[in-house]
């Protein structure tokens, strides 16, 4: 999820305060949307934002759901059954 903060620097009174126009007045921050630590840096599907930690557990998830097969499908590994 991003959270806009305001990191207001406080300027000096010679060169005024640029209001809403200030680049610190509305900061995009990043969180991941599973631990809510800041630091989010990767979405899954375009969707929620997750950080590093998050986001590998949640593959793992997925990627444990799948059969041998579709496993080694998505890695693009050519996979048989040996016969005896």
């Amino acid at each position: 999820m991003i959270i806009y903060k305001d990191e207001c620097v406080g300027c000096p009174k010679e060169i005024g305060c640029l209001g809403d126009s200030c680049p610190y007045r509305h900061v995009p921050r990043h969180y991941c949307d599973k631990c809510g630590r800041e630091g989010a840096e990767f979405a899954i599907d375009g969707q929620e934002e997750y950080c590093k930690e998050c986001a590998k557990e949640i593959l793992s998830d997925i990627f444990s759901d799948l059969d041998l097969s579709e496993q080694a499908n998505m890695l693009g590994v050519s996979i048989s059954k040996i016969s005896e």
